[in-house]
């Protein structure tokens, strides 16, 4: 038979909030520093290195691959909330990041189904 997969935002009866990510998004004009002038690369703090108890996330990507203009670089900082203070959790992978040009920050909230799907073969991602 027929199934549905779908996007907690689809199922807000199915899903329930279970934590938030924290993302900085940055603009930037050089590669990450200590690199080796990468066009793409990925770096994670372990949640020991940083005394966190999550990892933080630090993804850059660039004109190389087509996501930004010329000369440009698109950096992605994140990691899960775990205190009052969302952006202050991204400094220590920020600060791998370089000078940004531009920055957004956006938390947002991480949902997982309340039920396996079966009996209305409603599947949440």
């Amino acid at each position: 038979g027929k199934i549905v997969v779908g996007d907690p935002s689809y199922f807000p009866s199915k899903v329930k909030k279970v934590k938030q990510v924290v993302r900085a998004i940055c603009i930037l004009n050089h590669p990450l520093p200590n690199t080796n002038d990468s066009y793409s690369c990925q770096i994670i703090l372990p949640q020991k290195a940083v005394k966190r108890a999550s990892d933080i996330y630090v993804f850059a990507t660039s004109y190389a691959h087509n996501v930004v203009s010329d000369g440009r670089w698109l950096a992605t900082v994140s990691t899960t909330v775990e205190t009052s203070n969302p952006e202050g959790e991204l400094e220590a992978g920020l600060a791998l990041v370089g000078p940004v040009l531009e920055k957004v920050v956006v938390v947002s909230d991480v949902f997982e189904p309340t039920d396996d799907g079966r009996a209305d073969r409603a599947f949440v991602s």
